[in-house]
């Protein structure tokens, strides 16, 4: 009959087995079905619980792991413009290293609309010529510190200004 422990409870108790049997009958088979819902609405409640717990831990495992390649990548990316910035500079190869200043430079000119220096990297040497790469990386960098400050650029004195798409945005306004 019903899914209820009270009946095997009352057995291992001791009680009669005709009292237990009379209180069986009086269970209809609604009551039956009821139970059989309850007990499969509670054990589906159980598994969406058990699921969620699962799933919240894969998200922090996800986040987790995230942060951690962000982390090398940055380290890496960072490797990477020091290693670049060397070969321009001590054995004269192509280098274009993108910095916050390059970044920042490239977009405010209006020479890209990236955020990722590989992205930026790939866009300016469409136009760059590769022996002039590690010239305008230091070039960039030195107008990034003294004229194109990211706080409060010097847009009057700039000497490309008439270039610049933040410029002529700024003239506008």
């Amino acid at each position: 009959p019903g899914k209820s422990n009270a009946f095997e409870i009352s057995r291992k108790l001791g009680l009669n087995s005709a009292v237990i049997d009379r209180a069986q009958e009086y269970l209809s088979q609604e009551q039956i079905r009821f139970e059989d819902v309850i007990q499969n609405a509670e054990y589906h409640r159980q598994l969406a619980e058990k699921e969620r717990e699962q799933a919240e831990m894969a998200r922090r495992e996800s986040e987790r792991l995230k942060q951690q390649v962000q982390k090398e990548r940055k380290r890496l990316e960072e490797q990477r413009d020091k290693i670049l910035t060397q070969d321009g500079d001590v054995y004269g190869k192509s280098a274009l290293v993108i910095d916050t200043h390059a970044m920042r430079l490239t977009k405010r000119i209006g020479l890209t609309k990236e955020e990722d220096p590989v992205k930026i990297e790939f866009d300016l040497k469409k136009f760059v010529p590769p022996q002039y790469g590690i010239h305008l990386c230091h070039q960039l960098v030195f107008h990034g510190r003294k004229v194109c400050t990211a706080r409060n650029p010097k847009c009057d004195i700039c000497p490309v200004n008439m270039l610049c798409n933040y410029y002529k945005n700024k003239k506008e306004k």
